[in-house]
């Protein structure tokens, strides 16, 4: 054999990608890899977990950068799940941040759509 050819994507691991926003997240500890380095640390719900260990109310993760937490997260039928859940996290979470009901049929919507 002359040559082995990575296929497995993108590069995953968070500490060697060269976007300034996620290095800002680094360096500023509101993020950190996974235990495997496929990614960025994760709750159930897609909260990023920080330097020491809180998962954020603030920030979330979607799709590939989940893969060291869930493995299974780069094709569209994940991904759409974790965004469907995700929209629900964000959105019970605006409702009780602002102390707002919805009205049933802004539920029956928000259902119909996730769905």
């Amino acid at each position: 054999m002359d040559r082995v050819i990575n296929c497995t994507g993108p590069e995953g691991d968070c500490r060697k990608i060269t976007s300034p926003l996620l290095a800002n997240l680094l360096r500023d500890k509101l993020v950190r890899p996974d235990p495997l380095f496929l990614g960025l640390d994760s709750a159930k719900d897609g909260a990023v977990i920080d330097a020491a260990g809180a998962a954020s109310d603030l920030l979330y993760t979607a799709g590939p950068s989940r893969k060291g937490t869930l493995w299974e997260t780069v094709a569209v039928p994940e991904i759409r799940a974790q965004v469907s859940e995700l929209a629900g996290v964000l959105l019970e979470t605006v409702t009780y941040t602002h102390g707002r009901q919805l009205q049933q049929q802004d539920q029956d919507e928000y259902s119909a759509i996730s769905g």
